[in-house]
């Protein structure tokens, strides 16, 4: 599975170079065809969610102390028994394969690079096991629901064999999303990824009617069919965050996708 999406003659200077998330950003935009920077930026229907997820971050406020003595700082924490060396993780993203050749194997490689690790979207390339193994081993897997009990049993077995950290199962995707940005355009990425079948879901197929009908009872069922640790993602209510929790849950993620799933949000 191959695409290319770098431009002639966009190489500039190399990335060890860049210094600012605004540098980053432009040098991307530079770099990547026209489908694929608007896959990679586009929200659901409108973009309103995005604007106020982006709007919601700038109204938070930084109120330090002072006269404190900072003169080492050290950022490293825990997470689900990981040692992490600062408090960030890389979030899953199916079709990395669209920006570069190794997919997430090399989003995995650059997180334990820098002491974290990364969440491997089930969608992604290369498969989970590959992707463990060339990056240390520490990542957590993330599912979408999109097959009966069967079908997630054999998935769970298949990804246990990989030693995960985790499983992170999303569960605000229950429809496909309609983006706007996406539909000017004429970029499909699972056409300009070679249409292939996932490597994670090869020999088990993809149902999307599966990720409507998941249910609080069939993750119940999940968390007593595995003893890996388990993250919920798309909680955006305390409501549903206990009652993730008081079902037995190691983690709640708290997303409403980015923006990417459902407008007005």
């Amino acid at each position: 599975m191959t695409t290319q999406t770098i431009s002639d003659g966009a190489e500039g200077p190399p990335v060890s170079s860049l210094t600012t998330i605004d540098q980053i950003v432009r040098r991307a935009e530079a770099n990547l065809d026209p489908g694929p920077w608007d896959f990679g930026r586009a929200g659901a229907g409108e973009e309103v969610t995005v604007q106020r997820n982006r709007a919601a971050w700038r109204r938070l406020a930084l109120v330090p102390s002072v006269l404190r003595d900072v003169s080492h700082i050290d950022m490293a924490t825990t997470f689900l028994g990981i040692d992490l060396a600062l408090p960030l993780m890389c979030a899953p993203v199916g079709a990395l394969t669209v920006f570069h050749p190794d997919g997430a194997a090399a989003t995995a490689i650059g997180a334990a690079q820098e002491g974290t690790v990364g969440v491997i979207g089930i969608l992604s390339s290369p498969g989970f096991a590959e992707v463990q193994s060339r990056s240390g081993g520490r990542n957590l897997f993330q599912i979408y629901v999109s097959g009966d009990e069967r079908w997630l049993d054999s998935l769970v077995e298949r990804v246990s064999a990989a030693n995960p950290a985790g499983l992170c199962v999303t569960v605000d995707s229950a429809v496909h999303a309609r983006r706007d940005r996406l539909l000017e355009g004429s970029f499909d990425w699972r056409i300009d990824t070679g249409g292939d079948m996932p490597p994670n879901l090869e020999g088990l197929g993809r149902q999307r009617s599966f990720q409507r009908s998941f249910t609080w009872a069939a993750l119940e069922r999940l968390r007593s069919r595995t003893e890996l640790p388990l993250v919920v993602k798309g909680i955006i209510t305390p409501g549903d965050a206990r009652r993730a929790v008081d079902l037995g849950v190691q983690a709640v993620y708290v997303s409403n996708h980015g923006g990417r799933g459902l407008d007005h949000g």
